[in-house]
């Protein structure tokens, strides 16, 4: 189990719990995700996967909420934005 914990541009904290199922070294985890706000009413079913490419590694994440409109919301948060911006500069320190 994992705890993680964002400061949000907000100045809030959004904190969220993993329970692992799987984890595939050095390629796969599957994880519930329980959000300490609980604005995805429930757990987050994730999926990670480590793939090589020519360059480097892509990472893919899969996310599966517990009804559709859980997951519309979701995506119409600033989640998506808020996770491209991390992983640009985490791929700006590791290009350096």
């Amino acid at each position: 189990q994992a705890h993680y914990v964002w400061d949000l541009p907000s100045g809030r904290m959004l904190g969220i719990t993993a329970t692992f199922s799987e984890v595939a070294r050095p390629a796969r985890t599957v994880h519930s995700e329980t959000r300490d706000d609980d604005a995805a009413q429930g757990s987050v079913l994730c999926t990670q996967l480590l793939i090589p490419v020519e360059r480097g590694t892509l990472l893919t994440s899969e996310f599966w909420y517990g009804d559709a409109r859980t997951r519309d919301a979701m995506l119409a948060s600033p989640m998506g934005a808020r996770m491209e911006e991390n992983f640009a500069r985490l791929d700006a320190l590791l290009t350096a």
